[in-house]
């Protein structure tokens, strides 16, 4: 080394506190340069690696050399990263401009990808392939695992070289039925095969072991649909690993419903064009570990909507209290009460009245009061002029129908 250098070796990772100039400036003159080697933890050197101050970046040679000049002095945190390895920093001063010397070694990046991140081992064995990528030469290299759940270590397969220079490999968890449920992790490294000196980061993988079926809680419709509707059911999974929608179904007699969708803990399919009558509906549950539930119920289909007939009174009456009254039946699932709504309007105001059924005969009727019984119009006696009576009901399968006239009262001579 030339006189007058300064070295700085052994840089390991730490966390970044930013860049301090100094007063000291030289107007772009070069002032003094960084140099040093970026090699891997067996101090083989690096190309190709990324040596930054935070503001210019230069590239490290073929053996791993690197140089970058400063043209003020400060204080500095330089870092260096490399595609598939992981980064190192540095945090330096240089009060007085003189070339200091700063290595740096930088482990392989490791990384892991679980072909099943669940298991279930109800009913048997389970596996999972386990696909690793890293930087790391496979020359005298071997990845191991570590799984919690039995706290073993064993070795990986090398399986190829990528186009991006990485290597990849392989390794298979095999879970024995009947293991018990909850998170695992899977910790993978690599070393050098002949000194286990590491080379790369830990990687960690979870799993999870899921036993358990998603429960299946409600089903619709309930009883009573239209010809198009929403078929489904409450889906809960109290083990974590989650609702699998792609390997999850419903059918309405036999047939898959397109378009399922899952959300709120709500799994539900439309169905269309379905027939009058009885209809057979399967749903089966899928967890994201292959635990399955099955649930099967029926409804009916009701796509005539209820009919209405006989409205009173009509035409011209003389009785300012008259019992506005309409028949409605429904041969399917039946008149819904609840859904019945009566409104009187002059043309200038309207409004609703709270009217009665009768299930016995299908009568719908609103008794206009002799006497005031509210400020809505219907619930004091009526003035001479005409009115327009409203009704509408629904049946149990949600089909309305609807009722309009009109009739006149007149009490005064002309």
């Amino acid at each position: 080394m030339r006189r007058g250098a300064r070295t700085v070796i052994g840089v390991v990772a730490f966390l970044a506190v930013g860049l301090v100039v100094a007063p000291a400036q030289a107007a772009g003159v070069i002032l003094y340069r960084f140099t040093g080697i970026v090699a891997d933890p067996l101090s083989r050197p690096l190309a190709n690696a990324d040596v930054s101050d935070g503001s210019q970046h230069v590239s490290t040679d073929v053996n791993g050399r690197y140089s970058l000049p400063e043209t003020t002095t400060g204080t500095w945190v330089l870092r260096a990263c490399r595609t598939w390895s992981t980064c190192a920093s540095t945090q330096i001063s240089v009060l007085t401009p003189q070339d200091t010397t700063v290595n740096f070694t930088l482990p392989y990046l490791l990384t892991g990808t679980a072909s099943r991140w669940a298991v279930s081992t109800a009913s048997g064995p389970a596996t999972s392939l386990l696909t690793l990528k890293s930087g790391v030469d496979a020359a005298g290299t071997c990845l191991n695992v570590t799984d919690s759940r039995t706290g073993g270590t064993s070795t990986t397969n090398f399986v190829k070289t990528n186009p991006d220079g990485s290597t990849e490999w392989s390794w298979t968890l095999s879970v024995p039925q009947g293991s018990a449920e909850g998170w695992q992790t899977l910790s993978v490294q690599a070393l050098q095969c002949a000194s286990s000196k590491s080379l790369s980061n830990q990687a960690a993988v979870n799993y999870l072991i899921d036993n358990s079926a998603p429960a299946i809680g409600s089903k619709f419709p309930v009883r009573w649909a239209t010809a198009a509707p929403l078929v489904g059911v409450t889906v809960t999974d109290g083990n974590g690993s989650g609702f699998d929608l792609a390997a999850s179904s419903i059918t309405v007699d036999g047939v898959a419903l397109s378009g399922c969708t899952f959300s709120g803990g709500v799994f539900e399919g439309q169905a269309r064009g379905l027939s009058e009558g009885i209809h057979q509906a399967s749903v089966t549950a899928v967890d994201e570990a292959g635990n399955v539930a099955i649930a099967s119920f029926s409804f009916s289909v009701d796509s005539t909507p209820p009919s209405l007939s006989n409205p009173a009174p009509t035409g011209t009456i003389s009785n300012r209290s008259p019992l506005i009254r309409v028949t409605t039946s429904d041969a399917g699932s039946g008149v819904a009460p609840s859904t019945i709504d009566v409104s009187i309007s002059n043309g200038i105001m309207s409004s609703n009245v709270p009217a009665s059924y009768d299930a016995s005969t299908g009568e719908i009727s609103y008794q206009v009061p002799q006497t005031a019984t509210g400020a809505g119009l219907g619930q004091f006696p009526l003035l001479d002029e005409s009115y327009r009576v409203t009704v509408r009901v629904s049946d149990g399968g949600g089909n309305s129908s609807v009722a309009s006239w009109t009739f006149t009262v007149k009490t005064l001579p002309v």
